[in-house]
């Protein structure tokens, strides 16, 4: 993932093992600390390197997924990350900020200042045996924070490190949608139970779009949806408090995929690829074919 803040361009992801990441004629070299560390990268507009800020545990896999920017050019990265029996530092910078880890993989957000300055780092996961989540996507609107991802199991929403009170989901497999204020503070959630999982989330500062894709049915405002067929794709509209009030879905008897949200004005845009034949809900529906095995698709939407 990579984001534009500014006259610079950063970038997130992973790698294992040993990478020089300067192009140029010198020499970045970093080693991971275990089978996979998160890395950060920035760059100038027209491509050259500047730096390049690695962290993670040294017992287990950790990624970044997403990375963005708010209006005072201050940075956010989620991910994923493995658990460490000695804790992870989670400062991508020359400070340390050792956080505690989950048994099994868990969510992850950092904010830091352009320079890779470390304003805090958040965890949230479970204890229990077998339970696991993940990081997705991240955006910013204002002052608060809304990062999607997925969960297996009973998993704790609410940060490692923030003051609020805790809320946990029943023991249940879906995604879900957190806010979290510019701060650090656990705000609100929603989740997705079944088999829905969450992929992308954008603002337009009245509203949070969220998508993702659910195989047998959805469930919004007590009535339950069911899909064409294969995975079908969804876009919700809730609002800044995390309040379901529009829902999108369509798909057909093929597995389509959804990739990303975006939105400007009224209007959100989803990209992603389907199969066979599905319904797009353009001025009620409109069939398209895909010839070949899968196409890929485009859709403006007007959430009302």
């Amino acid at each position: 993932s990579m984001t534009v803040c500014g006259d610079y361009l950063y970038a997130t992801g992973y790698f294992d093992g040993v990478i020089d990441f300067d192009q140029s004629a010198k020499v970045d070299e970093r080693t991971s600390n275990g089978r996979g560390d998160i890395l950060i990268l920035k760059y100038n507009i027209d491509g050259t390197y500047i730096w390049c800020k690695t962290f993670g545990g040294e017992s287990d896999f950790d990624w970044g997924e997403k990375i963005t920017s708010d209006q005072e050019g201050n940075l956010y990265v989620c991910g994923s990350i493995g658990h460490d029996p000695e804790g992870v530092d989670m400062d991508p910078g020359q400070g340390i900020s050792l956080n505690s880890t989950y048994q099994r993989p868990a969510s992850f957000l950092v904010k830091i200042d352009q320079d890779a300055n470390l304003e805090w780092a958040r965890i949230w996961g479970s204890s229990v045996s077998g339970a696991s989540g993940y990081a997705e996507s991240v955006a910013v609107q204002g002052s608060i924070v809304y990062v999607v991802g997925g969960i297996s199991g009973p998993i704790d929403l609410s940060p490692l490190g923030s003051s609020m009170d805790m809320t946990s989901v029943p023991e249940l497999s879906g995604g879900y949608v957190i806010s979290i204020n510019s701060d650090g503070e656990y705000i609100s959630s929603y989740s997705l139970y079944g088999d829905d999982a969450v992929m992308d989330v954008c603002c337009n500062g009245e509203e949070v779009f969220i998508t993702g894709l659910f195989g047998q049915e959805i469930k919004f405002q007590d009535n339950e949806i069911p899909s064409h067929g294969g995975w079908d794709i969804y876009v919700l509209a809730l609002s800044t408090e995390l309040i379901p009030e529009h829902l999108i879905t369509f798909g057909g008897s093929g597995q389509e995929r959804v990739n990303c949200i975006a939105c400007y004005g009224d209007y959100v845009y989803v990209a992603g690829s389907f199969e066979d034949f599905v319904d797009f809900p353009v001025n009620g529906t409109q069939q398209e074919f895909a010839p070949d095995m899968s196409d890929c698709f485009l859709l403006s939407l007007k959430m009302e």
